[in-house]
């Protein structure tokens, strides 16, 4: 679990998350200092994001949530989306390497997997029945990867 975030990020859109999970990557890439102040590396991050989308469009199975979950996240969702996402929750053990990578991962292809991921979004056909949320319009499923690309990418440092 990632400790508190020391920034405050805003993204309006996936292209600027996009945007600033490029920036980060690329400085990482090119030998500039970019660390991150919980328990996953920059690219863990970045493929946790792309992942999350990935579970969202349901491209990648998980677990079915038990139904008291699935009502919380439902009565949640508009707070995520309009108020941003807290640190500190904590995934069940059956799904944490699912959305989580268990080892280091290539920062290529971290990036790669989500701008691809966030290419799918754009085009997949409304409404989008998410696993946890229930359905969502596209603009509620940008908001939501928007806020949750802000929650992460909160706990990178980038130096210099």
């Amino acid at each position: 679990m990632d400790q508190p975030s020391n920034q405050e990020l805003h993204f309006d859109s996936c292209d600027q998350a996009l945007a600033k999970a490029t920036e980060l990557i690329t400085r990482q890439l090119e030998g500039g200092e970019v660390s991150t102040t919980g328990n996953f590396s920059l690219p863990q991050i970045v493929e946790h994001l792309a992942r999350s989308i990935d579970i969202g469009l349901g491209q990648i199975d998980v677990p079915k949530a038990p139904w008291l979950v699935r009502v919380v996240a439902k009565m949640m969702k508009k707070r995520f989306l309009n108020q941003g996402m807290k640190p500190g929750f904590k995934l069940p053990s059956s799904t944490q390497d699912i959305f989580w990578p268990e080892s280091e991962v290539d920062p290529q292809l971290a990036l790669s997997h989500y701008a691809e991921s966030l290419s799918k979004l754009s085009t997949v056909p409304e409404p989008i029945s998410h696993p946890y949320f229930g359905e969502m319009t596209r603009e509620e499923q940008v908001i939501l990867h928007c806020r949750h690309a802000e929650l992460h990418f909160g706990f990178v440092i980038a130096d210099g």
